[in-house]
């Protein structure tokens, strides 16, 4: 399995097509590190449609510009969704705060199961398969 890490974050292939952002505990992510991210999703996706599955660690923030970047980002427009999971009532209301305020143009859905996220994430990607054939 290919992992890529930084000392923020680590972003791996989970199953074909899915890859997952562990972020790292009390860490910020700025504007720096959508530039890395976007290097490392490049090499992970092959250029192959994909979906995100990003969990952050307790204490991580988030710059505005980050945000920002990251709500307006869809490299090379494979990225087919994004599934965030929320370990807390405070991630869901930053989480559902970042969706209404960034619109991100990838469909991002919350979810408070690694499960039930992989099980959405692998349905938009059967959807988009099945478009394709």
């Amino acid at each position: 399995m290919q992992e890529l890490k930084t000392d923020k974050y680590s972003f791996r292939v989970v199953s074909p097509g899915i890859l997952e952002l562990l972020i790292n505990d009390n860490v910020t992510l700025d504007t720096s590190d959508a530039v890395i991210l976007k290097e490392m999703t490049t090499k992970l996706s092959k250029n192959k449609p994909y979906s995100v599955l990003a969990k952050s660690g307790y204490f991580t923030n988030a710059s505005p510009e980050f945000l920002r970047e990251s709500a307006a980002t869809n490299i090379h427009g494979l990225n087919t969704a994004r599934a965030i999971i929320v370990n807390s009532l405070g991630h869901r209301m930053a989480g559902n705060f970042y969706l209404k305020m960034n619109r991100p143009i990838v469909e991002t859905r919350l979810f408070s199961s690694r499960e039930t996220a992989l099980r959405w994430l692998r349905e938009k990607q059967k959807k988009v398969k099945d478009q394709v054939a």
